[in-house]
């Protein structure tokens, strides 16, 4: 989680005023926080083949995901100045139309996380058989 953190502050506040700058930053932080639930605890068996090929299977889902999430975030975006204030509005941690994209991304990234954490287990189960 911090990790994602870090990455979006990284790729976020530094170029705040490009208009790339919130959709790089959203991806590359769901990606850091997706790919750490998958792999946290990796560190002693991603050298494995079994989990390699896993992870190359993996990863064009992941892309694909990355697709739909940049497509909901330029939705998101381009609706914005069209909706009534009272969504729209900055309260002291964000609006209600920052949680329409927040909590979708949040539960879709937590799911898809245990997701791949699960298929590596067994990948790794099913060697040690």
């Amino acid at each position: 989680m911090l990790t994602a953190a870090v990455v979006f502050s990284v790729l976020f506040f530094p170029f705040k005023g490009e208009p790339w700058s919130l959709p790089a930053a959203i991806l590359a932080s769901y990606s850091a926080f997706v790919l750490g639930l998958a792999f946290g605890d990796a560190k002693d068996y991603l050298e494995r083949v079994e989990i390699q090929r896993e992870a190359r299977r993996l990863l064009p889902i992941h892309a694909f995901v990355l697709l739909i999430a940049f497509a909901a975030i330029t939705v998101w975006v381009r609706l914005q100045p069209l909706l009534p204030e009272g969504l729209t509005h900055q309260y002291r941690k964000g609006s209600f139309w920052d949680l329409a994209l927040e909590l979708p991304l949040i539960i879709a990234g937590v799911c898809q996380g245990f997701w791949m954490r699960g298929i590596m287990k067994r990948a790794l189960k099913d060697s040690d058989d």
